[in-house]
């Protein structure tokens, strides 16, 4: 009887430091997962301070001069800022042609072309996306005219003005090509408007 009792206190003992072994793993484990998840949101906040950082993007940060631009149009024109009309305000729209919300704010400038006279309108989207431009006129009914232009950009303007805040992204520029702010989504025509005339 004491030879089973010494053997079943023997079995319990070690099924007891066998179970606070795997508690100690477990432990272990459970921490260094914590240490790895902190680290990636460190890492993860600091990669969104720096997009943020307007010394990263000094070209979106309003009272900045208009970035230097080169848009190729679906018909391959090379427009440039020096091809747009001095003292007149601008515009630039960052878009994705296949976007609701992007087709929805060229529809709604369409249908207020008549209050965007004298501003020039720029929409702006990935080199990639070029071939679809023709497709957005078409859905949107934007026109193309000397005031307001379509086309593409590569990484390089995008990544100077893009805020990753949603689209489109609507940059209203006064007539000396100083931005004055920045809309995101949706477009209210009466605050764009004054931000154009500041």
């Amino acid at each position: 009887m004491t030879r089973k009792k010494c053997a079943l206190l023997l079995l319990s003992l070690s099924f007891f430091f066998l179970s606070h072994a795997q508690e100690k793993k477990s432990t272990k484990r459970m921490e260094e997962e914590v240490r790895i998840a902190k680290e990636q949101e460190a890492a993860s906040h600091q990669a969104q301070v720096k997009l943020l950082d307007p010394s990263k993007q000094p070209f979106a940060v309003p009272g900045s001069a208009l970035v230097p631009l080169k848009v190729t149009t679906p018909a391959g024109a090379m427009i440039t800022e020096n091809d747009l009309p001095k003292d007149q305000p601008l515009m630039l729209v960052l878009f994705n042609p296949m976007c609701d919300h992007c087709q929805k704010v060229a529809t709604t400038i369409q249908a207020h072309i008549d209050l965007f006279k004298g501003i020039t309108i720029v929409f702006i989207t990935g080199m990639n996306l070029i071939d679809e431009v023709k497709n957005f006129i078409a859905v949107s009914g934007v026109k193309e005219s000397h005031s307001v232009i379509l086309g593409a950009t590569d990484m390089d303007l995008s990544s100077k003005i893009f805020m990753s805040k949603g689209i489109p992204q609507m940059m209203m520029y006064n007539k000396d090509h100083i931005l004055q702010n920045t809309f995101f989504e949706t477009l209210n025509i009466d605050s764009t408007l004054h931000y154009l005339r500041k």
